[in-house]
C-alpha cells in the first residue's frame, strides 16, 4: 500500500507531500516514509496501530467493541461501507497483515518529522503504545488530544486540524519543504 501511495502522489503530480494517516494508515504511512523518504514532508499519525508486539489481537478487538460509542454517527457510517466493500474475508486479511507488521522496529528508519496523536478516550490503542511509537521515531513527538476517541478527524475535526497544520508548519520551517 506504500508503494500504492507513491505511485498515486506521481499520478497526482505530487512530488513531496505531508501525510495523515489513522489506526492502520499509520502503519502505510510509515511504510511510505520509509521506502519512499523523498515524498514525506511530515506524517501526523492518529491513534497509530503497532502490530502485536505491543498489543495483542484481542486487545485491538475489544477497545474496537468499546470505542464505537465513543465516535460520531458519520464516522459510523463510513466505516460501515468500507467494511461492507471489502468483507469480511478482506478485512481479516487486512488485520492479519496489521498484526504481523512490526512499526515500532521500522520506526528508526524513518526520518520524516512526525507527530503521533492519541484521543484521550481512545479504547482501541493504549496510550503505552502511542508514546512507544513516538519516541522510536528518531523526529517523532506525541500530542494527546482531551476528550477524543479514536478518530480524532472525526470526533474533534476542529482541533485536529490546527495540530496537523501548526505541525506541518513547523516541519516546512525545519526542513525547507515547500
Amino acid at each position: 500500500m506504500a508503494d500504492w501511495t507513491a505511485r498515486f502522489l506521481d499520478v497526482l503530480k505530487v512530488e513531496r507531500a505531508h501525510i495523515a494517516a489513522n489506526s492502520m494508515g499509520c502503519q502505510v504511512a510509515i511504510a511510505l516514509a520509509r521506502r519512499h523518504p523523498e515524498r514525506v514532508g511530515g506524517l501526523v499519525l492518529v491513534g497509530p496501530t503497532t502490530g502485536r508486539r505491543s498489543v495483542p489481537l484481542w486487545r485491538y478487538v475489544a477497545g474496537l467493541a468499546a470505542n464505537s460509542s465513543r465516535e460520531p454517527f458519520i464516522y459510523k457510517y463510513v466505516a460501515l461501507r468500507l467494511f461492507l466493500q471489502m468483507g469480511f474475508r478482506r478485512y481479516g486479511s487486512t488485520v492479519r497483515n496489521m498484526m504481523d507488521d512490526d512499526p515500532l522496529r521500522a520506526a528508526v528508519d524513518v526520518a520524516a518529522p512526525c507527530r503521533v496523536v492519541r484521543g484521550t478516550r481512545d479504547t482501541i490503542v493504549p496510550d503505552t503504545a502511542a508514546h512507544d511509537l513516538a519516541d522510536a521515531l528518531p523526529n517523532g513527538s506525541f500530542r494527546a488530544v482531551e476528550k477524543a476517541g479514536h478518530m480524532v478527524q472525526f470526533n474533534s475535526p476542529d482541533r485536529f486540524t490546527r495540530l496537523a497544520q501548526v505541525f506541518w508548519a513547523e516541519a516546512e520551517r525545519s526542513n525547507g519543504f515547500r
